[in-house]
């Protein structure tokens, strides 16, 4: 097991000239990355839009200056929209 980013970019069918992104960070297991598939199963089932792409990034490859765990970092400063 090791950590994986999942991105997944859908639509919203109330909007649907607009796309949103959403990126988890999980614990999975190279090559076939089952709990990243079961995860965007379970999300494409549930989502009334249409995922339009998916990818799994190991963390090796990801820009740490970039991405950081904000929730750890700034929980008191976060805003949901």
């Amino acid at each position: 097991m090791s950590p994986v980013f999942l991105e997944m970019i859908y639509m919203l069918p109330e909007h649907n000239k607009l796309v949103q992104v959403m990126m988890f960070k999980l614990e999975d297991e190279a090559p076939n990355y089952p709990k990243s598939q079961e995860f965007v199963n379970t999300i494409k089932n549930s989502l009334q839009g249409k995922v339009l792409n998916y990818r799994i990034i190991k963390e090796e490859f990801i820009d740490s200056e970039k991405y950081r765990d904000i929730v750890s970092e700034e929980e008191d400063n976060i805003t949901i929209h």
